[in-house]
């Protein structure tokens, strides 16, 4: 019970500090714009049924570009299922980045059993400046899935010590 009040609460803390990400339509970021176009290159190449997404047709003024095959795929996926779910990509975007920031500190308590150090992790400056200035999904998804890594080796290295 305990340990579900404190994720509860840090969701709710990290959740307080995207209130200014939710209150605009689409939030300036560096990499936000081009998020989302690449997100729209994922859904063109998956309508176009190219699986896995390699080529974005459209980019590079027509001529094409595989810069698909230099970022993450993951935020693409989850963006690209969101819009065949009726939601637009500059709210996928927001989406996607909102839930790793909000996952990112519970994913480390899953590590750490550590309410401050948690919360120390998702209010990081690194952390913050990822959401609000650079808006690099693959980095912010990585804040995630790290701790998730580290959590599995020390399960997995703790199996037998019970």
């Amino acid at each position: 019970m305990k340990k579900r009040v404190i994720i509860v609460l840090l969701g709710f803390i990290q959740l307080l500090f995207l209130l200014p990400i939710l209150r605009e339509p689409f939030y300036q970021s560096h990499d936000g714009p081009l998020h989302v176009a690449r997100f729209a290159a994922y859904i063109s190449a998956i309508q176009d049924n190219h699986f896995p997404p390699r080529w974005a047709g459209y980019l590079n003024y027509g001529f094409g570009t595989p810069v698909l095959d230099f970022f993450a795929p993951l935020a693409g996926y989850l963006a690209a299922g969101l819009y065949f779910l009726n939601i637009d990509l500059t709210t996928a975007f927001k989406i996607i980045i909102g839930g790793s920031f909000i996952a990112a500190p519970i994913s480390f308590f899953f590590w750490s059993n550590s309410f401050t150090a948690s919360l120390l992790y998702g209010l990081s400056p690194y952390l913050l400046l990822d959401v609000f200035v650079r808006g690099d999904i693959g980095e912010m998804l990585a804040f995630v899935f790290i701790p998730l890594t580290l959590a599995s080796i020390s399960a997995i290295n703790n199996h037998g010590r019970k």
